[in-house]
């Protein structure tokens, strides 16, 4: 579990202001901090209409060197205990009372978590067209401890998207607290203790699992996706289908996903290079339900366009973008791999997409 949603640091103040991304990313570089070693128990309140949740979460964190070693133990009212380890190339979580515990090779999956300073880097990477960034106090104090708070509000009030207030510790850059709004959904996250001191012992960091418990690595978990190539691809869809034959654009491999055999619902992805660097993905689904081709289906997040002649919507974030559209009985949809790419160039790139057919 990602414990920091959303995380960032402003450079202190004596008045309310909103700032540039690019200035926030200035601060960010010129104000690096962080910490080696701590110890927090926060709680996590979560409330969807009437009904309300709470998870207490423990973490023990250690960098030693280039490794960072993790320890999360998590509780929900009438659930078991969840432990995670992780030693920042291997991650084993066991939920208490199972038979099994899950394995996963971090660096095969990508997932690196980094110091405080590179979350918020990354964080106000992600965010700089999406929302305004307001300094509300130069320093408040939160348990204790001196922080910032900073409010992150959505520039498109007619999107779904959320408003979250945020508590910076000063020094760390550790988030004391953290309230987010989204719809009927409130979160709030708060650090009850803190000790950036905390006396750690490194067997802390490995799982003491019944001898009777099996190890299952995720990667030889049956996720129903294999790669198939353009003829097999063919037999599944069983029909014409679009694909994008521009010289610009090369075709790296395809994947199969079986999302439900009962109904013969499939997808296929294409991934495509340029220069050697990976593009964008074209997906098809072909799904035998019922499915009424209009513009209502869309979602709070989307907008509506037309694509090829046919309805369509795209949505648009900081660092993705999609198009969707059906066509011809399948449904299409072209996501971005290199962040930059606008949703015009996206409809141009599905205007030059030819049909692949049997014999080709």
């Amino acid at each position: 579990m990602v414990l920091i949603l959303g995380l960032l640091f402003v450079k202190a103040c004596t008045m309310e202001k909103t700032y540039s991304a690019d200035e926030i990313i200035d601060n960010v570089i010129k104000e690096n901090k962080g910490t080696s070693a701590y110890y927090k128990e926060m709680s996590i309140n979560i409330q969807v209409g009437e009904e309300i949740g709470e998870t207490i979460i423990k973490e023990w964190y250690s960098l030693d060197g280039q490794k960072e070693y993790r320890r999360i133990e998590s509780e929900s009212e009438g659930s078991p205990i969840t432990y995670t380890v992780s030693d920042g190339q291997q991650s084993i979580t066991y939920v208490e009372g199972s038979n099994e515990a899950t394995v996963v090779n971090m660096s095969d999956f990508a997932i690196e978590m980094g110091t405080e300073y590179e979350q918020v880097f990354k964080f106000l990477e992600g965010h700089k067209k999406s929302h305004n960034i307001i300094q509300k106090s130069p320093k408040v104090e939160i348990n204790g401890r001196s922080a910032f708070h900073i409010v992150l509000e959505p520039k498109d009030k007619e999107k779904l998207s959320d408003k979250q207030s945020l508590w910076i510790d000063q020094e760390t850059w550790i988030i004391l607290k953290m309230h987010t709004e989204i719809e009927e959904m409130t979160m709030t996250l708060e650090v009850t203790e803190f000790d950036l001191t905390p006396t750690i012992e490194y067997d802390l960091f490995t799982l003491n699992l019944p001898d009777d418990i099996q190890l299952i690595d995720i990667d030889d978990m049956e996720t129903g996706l294999r790669e198939i190539d353009i003829e097999e691809a063919m037999s599944y869809i069983d029909s014409d289908f679009l694909y994008a034959s521009s010289e610009d654009l090369i075709l790296n491999r395809i994947f199969l996903v079986e999302l439900d055999r009962e109904f013969r619902r499939i997808e296929l992805t294409f991934e495509y290079f340029t220069e050697g660097s990976p593009y964008i993905n074209l997906s098809i689904i072909r799904d035998e339900k019922i499915f009424e081709d209009n513009i209502e289906s869309i979602t709070p997040t989307e907008d509506a366009l037309v694509v090829r002649g046919q309805n369509g919507s795209f949505i648009e974030l900081d660092s993705f973008t999609r198009l969707n559209w059906r066509e011809n009985g399948l449904s299409y949809a072209i996501s971005t791999v290199k962040p930059g790419i606008t949703v015009e160039e996206l409809i141009g790139i599905a205007e030059e997409l030819t049909y692949y057919s049997v014999g080709l």
